[in-house]
């Protein structure tokens, strides 16, 4: 999350494995339960319906605006950076997202145009209500997947840091329908991508 002016930028990685922004990540899975349960972990509630979200991985069409379920998963990702920045109401907010290079020519209107369909969002997770006001949607093109894009971004912008671990060249994968698992430690720097919605 970045706050530039009066506006916030929140970037959200919309992988096929896991949904990453600048604090959080998680499985991107979500499945709706027919009643609300006893417990508020993972648990999603949006116009009197109940899901429980980043418990397993959904197999998703290469489309990711065909159903419901990357609109979803986004909700909990700008819930979860917003409670990492102790917050549960914000304005004038761009939400900023990435598509693979394959995707994008075909998919990037259609994309931003299913992430902005509600600029007004009013939800609950775990129990805590969130209002989001957004102001603007930009998708960026990537490379690869968003997240190995944001890495080597991450990797030049630090080059100089005496701290940062020596890489070793990589030959360039191709994209994958599935990320790889990944450690819950190994967390994108998303606020590299708001910058680079500016």
């Amino acid at each position: 999350m970045k706050k530039m002016g009066n506006n916030i930028i929140i970037g959200v990685d919309h992988g096929y494995g896991y949904i990453k922004s600048a604090g959080t990540i998680f499985k991107s899975g979500v499945e709706e339960l027919p009643i609300k349960p006893p417990f508020m972990e993972d648990i999603l509630e949006l116009k009197n319906r109940t899901f429980v979200v980043g418990q397993i991985r959904n197999e998703h069409p290469s489309d990711k605006t065909k159903t419901d379920e990357y609109y979803n998963l986004t909700l909990v990702s700008l819930a979860k950076e917003m409670k990492c920045n102790g917050m549960i109401e914000a304005k004038n907010v761009i939400l900023a997202a990435g598509l693979p290079y394959s995707f994008f020519s075909a998919q990037k209107d259609q994309f931003k145009e299913y992430l902005l369909k509600k600029k007004t969002l009013n939800f609950s997770y775990e129990g805590e209500k969130y209002h989001i006001e957004l102001i603007e949607t930009t998708i960026e093109e990537c490379l690869g997947d968003a997240s190995q894009f944001l890495q080597r971004e991450k990797t030049d912008l630090n080059e100089e840091r005496e701290d940062f671990p020596e890489e070793t060249e990589t030959e360039e994968e191709p994209f994958l329908e599935e990320e790889p698992e990944m450690d819950p430690a190994d967390k994108i720097d998303m606020d590299l991508l708001a910058d680079m919605m500016l």
